[in-house]
């Protein structure tokens, strides 16, 4: 069986499933691999039909472009110099990167819901399984 969050959950917190956790490196071309490469072991999973392929490939492009835009919030995080920043502008970067992020899990929100609603019971386990302990990843924003 599979632990809850076991694809997305373990050290990729909110931050995303596919952001990667602290001290990841990598490149928005890493992240979008990344995020292909659990798109794909998703999709196997739960053996997505011909029939879900539609509402698949909408959750999918959200989940990617998602991914896309949170790494790359990341990388303005950590690059900036923030020992010349003041606290109301830390706290307002970081407000801009959770509003961010919670915008991404919205619009992710709104593409797995559809999808869920077309999955059979045992797909329907297989993504309560898989997807959403803790919230994922760049995902700090997608899932």
């Amino acid at each position: 069986g599979y632990g809850p969050g076991m694809m997305w959950g373990g050290g990729y917190g909110p931050g995303m499933m596919w952001g990667g956790g602290p001290g990841w490196v990598g490149n928005a071309q890493t992240a979008e691999s990344f995020a292909d490469g659990q798109l794909a072991f998703l999709k196997a999973e739960l053996r997505i039909t011909e029939q879900q392929m539609p509402l698949w490939d909408k959750f999918a492009d959200v989940v990617r472009s998602s991914t896309k835009v949170m790494f790359e919030h990341r990388e303005k995080m950590f690059d900036r110099d923030w020992a010349n920043e003041t606290l109301p502008q830390r706290l307002e970067l970081r407000e801009q990167f959770m509003a961010d992020g919670l915008a991404a899990l919205r619009r992710t929100t709104d593409t797995l819901k559809p999808l869920y609603a077309a999955l059979d019971q045992n797909q329907k386990e297989i993504a309560d399984q898989l997807l959403g302990f803790p919230m994922m990843g760049p995902f700090h924003g997608a899932f």
